[in-house]
């Protein structure tokens, strides 16, 4: 009983309530978006920490907009990575909000068919997101997905932060952010990242991990 109420919960509720805050704090904010040349160029990887992932449907709502396309969302070309665990139910319904295609399967579970499936998507154009550091974590560290992906498929990987100036921040394992109304956010695109097949995938992993854990500032001052 208390199983199915979760699950009733988590996809029938929880997702519509956190949808309607977001699209608040979207409304009522202050936006800054900061997108490195060559970024948007083609399709991409998106990835994102864990704890970065409630504004990330607003934030490529933005690319579309930057790319001169329609926001359509029923055949948005986005596929999102989203773990098996019962959890992943909530991030499924949340993204399909945004038009975002879940793609189901992590590091823990079901993280070959996914693999095979984003990388069909990466063949037909799309852009995939996903969090390196999902969906258990530890905490920003860098799960295989994202490299072989990468490797595999020649696309490059995009950084996608967001910084939020007034936020709660919950005692989770991610550390996730949740932002406040009428606050200022800053969103960075970092520069593409190509991975390289002569390196290891903990060599790549590495490079990887730096890359996004970076101050995203950095990346932007000349």
């Amino acid at each position: 009983m208390k199983k199915r109420l979760k699950v009733f919960l988590l996809t029938s509720i929880l997702p519509y309530i956190m949808y309607a805050y977001l699209r608040f704090v979207s409304w009522s904010s202050k936006h800054h978006f900061f997108i490195a040349k060559g970024s948007l160029e083609g399709n991409l990887i998106a990835t994102f920490w864990h704890g970065e992932i409630p504004m990330q449907g607003h934030l490529y709502h933005h690319i579309l907009k930057t790319r001169g396309e329609k926001i359509d969302l029923q055949n948005m070309r986005y596929g999102t990575i989203i773990s098996e665990h019962s959890d992943g139910e909530f991030a499924a319904k949340l993204y399909a909000l945004y038009g975002f295609k879940g793609i189901r399967g992590s590091s823990t579970r079901g993280g070959a068919k996914a693999l095979v499936n984003a990388l069909g998507k990466l063949k037909e154009k799309w852009d995939i997101g996903l969090t390196p550091d999902g969906p258990k974590g530890p905490y920003h560290s860098i799960a295989n997905g994202a490299i072989v992906m990468a490797l595999k498929s020649g696309a490059k990987i995009v950084g996608f932060r967001v910084e939020p100036k007034s936020f709660w921040q919950l005692r989770s394992w991610d550390k996730m952010k949740i932002p406040k109304p009428f606050g200022e956010i800053n969103y960075y695109i970092l520069p593409p990242l190509y991975l390289e097949e002569s390196k290891s995938i903990e060599e790549n992993k590495a490079i990887l991990q730096k890359y996004l854990e970076r101050d995203p500032q950095g990346y932007f001052v000349e």
